[in-house]
């Protein structure tokens, strides 16, 4: 099948590194092996399931009508059980962060694809300000600041790169259309970033810096099992 001596490959260099550093933490290599082995399992499942374009649009239509129920339960969950923080049905916001980020630029995507009708392209938009609308209904701090790099960057990269009159059209009125949607929740929001403890805040600093150093001390095999 394809991918899998590749697959195999990453797995025996995930083993190679989880023992070969630490090997009296043999309990925890085992789980970071075995949950690797299956995440790339998954991977591997998939990328031999999804063989064709044809595969690849249900596959992102699926996904797609699962954000609509991802961002109906936010709607549900911040109207009616008047809940602060949004989930979306995870069990954290950020998990709910990380599925709009993901499925939100394969919605993105097929706006753009210009093989699409306009039916087709008005659902994909609508599943794109839900994913926007989870994000700020999770409150989710980090969420936040990454979904404002995530647009920025594709503005530029859009309107550098891939020019026409349309899609710059199509940034402007999305724009001004998120920032209408934002503003009823900009003092939240605000308050949110004001309110992050001191602790919080530094202990990202810190994590940035030890795994920067990790990086540069074991740059290909890493540096082991609980051994930071």
């Amino acid at each position: 099948p394809k991918y899998f001596l590749l697959i195999i490959l990453m797995w025996l260099w995930g083993f190679y590194s989880a023992y070969t550093l630490e090997p009296e933490n043999m309990l925890y290599g085992f789980f970071e092996v075995w949950q690797r082995f299956w995440i790339l399992l998954f991977f591997w499942v998939m990328s031999n399931l999804i063989d064709s374009e044809q595969k690849l649009n249900f596959c992102i239509l699926c996904m797609s009508i699962v954000g609509v129920f991802v961002g109906l339960t936010s709607l549900y969950e911040r109207y009616i059980l008047k809940q602060i923080i949004c989930t979306g049905g995870f069990e954290h916001q950020n998990s709910a962060v990380m599925f709009c980020h993901i499925y939100g630029t394969l919605a993105l995507s097929q706006v753009f694809n210009v093989r699409k009708s306009v039916i087709n392209k008005m659902f994909y938009l609508l599943n794109v300000f839900l994913y926007f609308a989870i994000v700020i209904l999770t409150l989710s701090r980090a969420g936040l600041v990454a979904f404002l790099g995530s647009l920025s960057l594709f503005s530029i990269g859009i309107t550098m790169f891939s020019f026409s009159f349309k899609r710059f059209l199509f940034i402007c009125c999305a724009i001004v259309g998120l920032m209408i949607f934002i503003t009823p929740a900009l003092d939240t929001i605000i308050q949110r970033f004001e309110s992050a403890p001191i602790t919080s805040r530094m202990s990202r600093v810190w994590f940035f810096r030890v795994g920067m150093e990790m990086i540069k001390a074991n740059p290909l095999r890493g540096t082991g099992i609980n051994n930071v």
